[in-house]
């Protein structure tokens, strides 16, 4: 095998440019499976056994990065799973959707659901009906359903797995499951296209272990060090493009015996009046406030200081009936009663309705 499998809605005029000068040829198949076209500009140089994965683009533009079946399968020592009927939730061709498919081909006792829409919502209807028992998802599709769907409604799966990944996760959201499936197995998965899966945690709390750090013990777990705040990793499950340690570019903050992703390392800093406020440090914050389900923080320019920060929020139920202007002070208090320094304090805050997410089930970072 040498090949992409790319849903057709990623493919701008960009992409297919760059994919026609690297030598791929495309074959775009439409909605009844047939073949609608084939373009190429040259025949595509054969690496045997290569699959090329295509990064999510959250960061900028899509990057193609190579695996094989032995690194993009990681599931190959699972051969006793329980019986699970999965939920793919995710866009055709990314790394998470080759997880889940190639767990199906090769691990015993799996089903998976695909659903034909990418409305979250549709997505819950069609595992009601499938009677799905398992979901990998990313926490925003959580909190996007934990807001649109009441509890009752969420109740009618019973889970026997819970995965959350492609975001940090954070320990109110945790606690949230937790809460509304005490039964259910709750997985924190750590992955990269390039990097590999890294890091998976089934304890119940946000972020890992501060002992597996600087541990060579690659025959539990891959090994993981941080330097400069920064996250590096070495797995046997990493893309054939790199060799011994690979840079995540994510942040992390040690809290005493944790080590917990708070975010990438080119983007969530803000320049406040010559002080530096991290967005998603602020974002974690709010989202600690029991009337927040989901929030987004950026900045917005500004005389004389030259940024103030900025807050998106949807907030609960509970606030119904409450003007913009009354959340505002609520959760500027909050903010102020949590210790927040002053120049992270949001200014200017937005309510919306909708918890916005982009094709790889993310929040999308605000520029």
């Amino acid at each position: 095998i040498d090949g992409l499998i790319l849903h057709v809605n990623r493919l701008n005029d960009k992409l297919k440019e760059n994919l026609l000068d690297r030598g791929y040829s495309l074959c775009i198949i439409d909605s009844s499976n047939d073949i609608k076209c084939i373009l190429s500009k040259q025949e595509v140089s054969i690496v045997p056994g290569r699959i090329s994965v295509l990064t999510s683009g959250t960061t900028g533009d899509p990057k193609l990065i190579s695996h094989t079946w032995n690194t993009i399968f990681t599931q190959a020592k699972n051969r006793s799973c329980q019986n699970l009927n999965w939920l793919v939730p995710y866009t055709p061709g990314s790394y998470a959707w080759y997880q889940l498919i190639t767990m199906w081909m090769f691990v015993p006792n799996q089903d998976i659901t695909l659903p034909t829409n990418t409305d979250p919502e549709a997505m819950w209807d069609a595992a009601v009906l499938s009677g799905v028992n398992a979901i990998s998802s990313t926490p925003t599709l959580w909190r996007y359903l934990l807001y649109k769907r009441s509890g009752d409604q969420l109740k009618k799966l019973s889970f026997k797995q819970i995965t959350l990944g492609g975001e940090p996760v954070q320990q109110p959201l945790l606690n949230d499951l937790h809460s509304l499936y005490p039964e259910t197995k709750i997985t924190q998965i750590y992955a990269s296209t390039e990097g590999g899966a890294s890091i998976i945690v089934n304890d119940g709390k946000e972020g890992f272990p501060i002992e597996w750090l600087n541990s060579e013990d690659s025959k539990n777990r891959p090994s993981l060090k941080v330097k400069n705040r920064i996250l590096l990793v070495k797995s046997p499950y990493q893309s054939t493009d790199f060799e011994g340690w690979y840079c995540t570019n994510d942040r992390v903050e040690v809290r005493e015996d944790r080590v917990v992703i708070v975010g990438r390392a080119e983007d969530g800093f803000l320049n406040i009046g010559g002080n530096k406020a991290n967005a998603r440090n602020i974002e974690e914050q709010l989202l600690n406030h029991e009337d927040i389900y989901w929030c987004r923080v950026f900045a917005k320019k500004a005389p004389i200081v030259g940024e103030l920060v900025a807050a998106e929020v949807v907030a609960n139920g509970s606030t119904a009936g409450k003007s913009d202007s009354e959340l505002e002070k609520v959760f500027t208090e909050y903010c102020i009663d949590i210790g927040m320094n002053d120049w992270m304090i949001p200014r200017l805050w937005r309510f919306v309705e909708d918890i916005p997410l982009n094709a790889n089930l993310k929040s999308e970072l605000k520029k």
